[in-house]
């Protein structure tokens, strides 16, 4: 029997590390049956993947695995203390099965299948670190353990990968090191407990990857891995220093010694430096303000603004440079009393935030004051000094609304919008009618705009400038960096902001700058809607607005019909043709020297910069989600519902095609903020609330952001 057999096998001498099953029982069945009746040894055989089945004394394994016979073609026999193992290799499905002979240890009753009372844990490690898997298990007799990678896993496989692995094994405990951990060690690990009644085993999975590798640890506090929760966090070290060299901190403090002021620093996100050396911290006298904020100031809803308070040390003890810290005004400020300080505290209320200088943004009539924060005599008495309370009046931004008649908008690499509202392009090289008085043989007005390359590629076309003549003897020329020629000289605008021009038939036209528009109002009348204006960004934006009161128009801007279907009418012919032809017949050519945009070859650009059309609408997508310009475009802001879907597309086609403005060098600007102002302005116009788009946007919407695009502007300025 099969059973004896085993028994024979431990007596042995086996002489390779591998044998052929089926010759060996054939070879000993014989000798097996002789010893049926004198067994000395109890044998146990199991299937690793059914622990709970196990051969009764005396009985086959064949019961158990009835094709073993046919399944094993090999085994291999390892000693290790009192126990024996052999494993039965199922080669045809990639099985391993173990069968374990037990010297006599006594009473077979007391035997118990292996326990594992303490499995390996998940680990996420560095590459080059050290790990250990740790595994404990209890049974009897006494398991042997093992760890080693999942596809590796079998009983007699416990060996060393080289000098970087250490197994370190000892009664029913085994650790398993990597010293220099590598990608490759990366996988799964599996703890084998063992012995003769039965193979339990417990999973663990080692992940090879930096947790600290995306942390940046600020304020001294360094990044620690929690390997098993493969989490990391930063956290203070801690400060290991325990000589005693007192000094005292700018926070008015004595401490230990300079590591404990670090290791408070780190804690509580201060940056506190050393005041005195060698000497306790005496009584310092309260410091004196400098300079203090106004007492009232007039801000714009949501708009960002600033004030500034400085104080410094004092009296004949001055201690260190004060903090500065503002609080909103939401009760009654604290009375200093200094016979008795303890009679005010550090509380004031809602913090807003430390600075000398400090930026607000403000929605309704708040009172705020600052507080200098000096010290703490014996680390128990602060020492303040707080300002007057600062009154912040808020008033609601301002609106451009127009309350005439249609407008026309031309802008960007090169887009326009009809009087009418259609959207087309036209790339043309040269200088255009963009609206004129067509009523008569001879119009009042006409508004001219030059078009020229605005990309280093050579295509497209940008706005350089618009010219307006009035009433046939004036003309006003608006520049790139809002440069004014009136009649060919430069006209200033006077320090009041509003310029006055009188025409030679008596009539008054204005000049002005407006929520960064250069704006020419011409053609007054008593009644304020009947008037026009001429917008100018400076740049490459032109806006004009007709009055309540217009006449028939013509030019690239359209015929201000209300018939959308009619705008594209040649000039001479008024033939509806297509854009480009359009446009041809509405150039001011005197010297014949523009070339014909219809004679330009197809311009591709949508396969040419396909590559930048995922981050064109990103940034597009970006902007136009701005609170009040998606307010504008829902309709639920005050005004009138305006679509945003053709200043979006002009967003993203000039973002991907146009190189005009240089990117990344005026901060909070590029050709895609060109689209979104324009989109803005027309909000303003129909009553939106608009004053927030450049803030809310990214557009330079910071003061310091607005002002270096009005230099950018402003570098386009030459003298005539």
């Amino acid at each position: 029997m099969f059973v004896f057999l085993c028994a024979l096998l431990l007596s042995a001498e086996v002489t390779a590390d591998f044998l052929d099953l089926q010759d060996i029982i054939d070879s000993h069945l014989e000798e097996a049956a002789a010893l049926e009746e004198s067994v000395e040894e109890r044998i146990r055989c199991r299937d690793i993947s059914d622990i709970e089945t196990l051969c009764e004394h005396k009985t086959q394994c064949m019961e158990v695995m009835p094709d073993l016979p046919d399944l094993c073609r090999s085994f291999k026999r390892e000693k290790t203390g009192v126990d024996e193992f052999v494993e039965i290799i199922d080669m045809r499905r990639s099985e391993t099965h173990i069968i374990e002979m037990l010297s006599p240890l006594g009473s077979f009753a007391d035997a118990s299948p292996p326990i594992i009372i303490q499995g390996p844990k998940n680990l996420t490690v560095t590459p080059g670190s050290q790990y250990q898997l740790e595994c404990k298990a209890e049974g009897a007799p006494t398991p042997k353990l093992t760890i080693t990678r999942l596809e590796e896993a079998s009983m007699n496989r416990v060996k060393s990968k080289g000098n970087d692995i250490n197994i370190q094994m000892s009664a029913a405990h085994v650790i398993h090191k990597n010293e220099r951990v590598q990608p490759q060690d990366e996988g799964w690990y599996r703890c084998v407990a063992a012995n003769s009644r039965g193979v339990v085993f417990a999973d663990a999975f080692l992940r090879v990857y930096d947790l600290c590798g995306d942390i940046t640890c600020t304020g001294g506090r360094v990044c620690v891995p929690d390997n098993e929760a493969a989490t990391a966090s930063c956290v203070c070290p801690e400060c290991m220093d325990i000589s005693y060299s007192p000094l005292c901190g700018s926070d008015c403090v004595t401490h230990f010694n300079y590591c404990q002021l670090e290791y408070k620093n780190c804690l509580y996100g201060t940056s506190y430096t050393r005041f005195l050396d060698g000497s306790f911290c005496p009584d310092f006298t309260p410091p004196e303000f400098v300079e203090t904020p106004p007492r009232e100031v007039d801000v714009v809803s949501g708009k960002a603004f600033t004030l500034t308070c400085r104080a410094a040390p004092a009296g004949d003890r001055p201690g260190p440079p004060p903090i500065i810290s503002w609080y909103l005004a939401d009760y009654e400020a604290p009375t200093l009393d200094y016979e008795n300080p303890t009679l005010y505290g550090p509380d004031y209320g809602q913090k807003l935030g430390d600075g000398e200088t400090i930026k607000l943004r403000m929605t309704e009539n708040l009172d705020v004051f600052c507080v200098a924060h000096q010290c703490k005599h014996g680390q128990s008495i602060p020492i303040d000094i707080v300002s007057d309370q600062v009154t912040v009046y808020v008033s609601p931004g301002e609106i451009n609304v127009w309350n005439g008649g249609p407008s026309c908008q031309v802008f960007g690499d090169p887009h326009i919008i009809t009087f009418d509202n259609v959207v087309y392009e036209f790339e043309g090289h040269c200088e255009y009618v963009l609206a004129m008085d067509c009523e008569k043989p001879k119009g009042k007005w006409s508004v001219y705009g030059s078009f020229e390359t605005c990309s280093t590629h050579g295509r497209g076309a940008c706005l350089s400038s618009v010219t307006l003549y009035y009433d046939g003897d004036t003309s006003l020329e608006l520049l790139r960096g809002k440069i004014v020629n009136h009649g060919g000289k430069r006209f200033s605008l006077p320090d009041s902001g509003l310029g006055k021009i009188t025409t030679p038939n008596g009539e008054e036209m204005y000049i002005f700058e407006k929520d960064g528009w250069l704006v020419i109002k011409f053609n007054l009348a008593d009644d304020l809607t009947s008037h026009y204006e001429l917008r100018w960004d400076g740049l490459m934006s032109a806006q004009i607005l007709l009055g309540a009161n217009y006449p028939a128009t013509c030019g690239l801007c359209g015929n201000a019909n209300n018939d959308t279907s009619d705008d594209f009418q040649a000039r001479w012919t008024k033939d509806i043709v297509s854009t480009a032809k359009f446009g041809d017949s509405w150039r001011i050519d005197r010297r014949n020297t523009c070339k014909k945009t219809e004679e330009l070859p197809p311009w591709e650009w949508q396969k040419e910069f396909e590559d930048r059309r995922q981050e064109a609408t990103r940034v597009c997508s970006k902007m136009f989600d701005a609170p009040q310009l998606v307010k504008c475009a829902s309709g639920t802001g005050y005004g009138k519902k305006i679509s945003a879907k053709p200043y979006r597309d002009a967003c993203i086609s000039d973002h991907m095609r146009s190189d005009f403005l240089p990117e990344g060098d005026i901060s909070g600007l590029n050709m895609a903020c060109v689209a979104v102002m324009n989109y803005a302005e027309r909000c303003g116009n129909e009553a939106n609330e608009n004053h927030l788009w450049r803030e809310e946007s990214g557009c330079a919407g910071e003061p310091e952001e607005l002002e270096k695009f009005t230099e950018f502007i402003g570098e386009f300025d030459c003298d005539f």
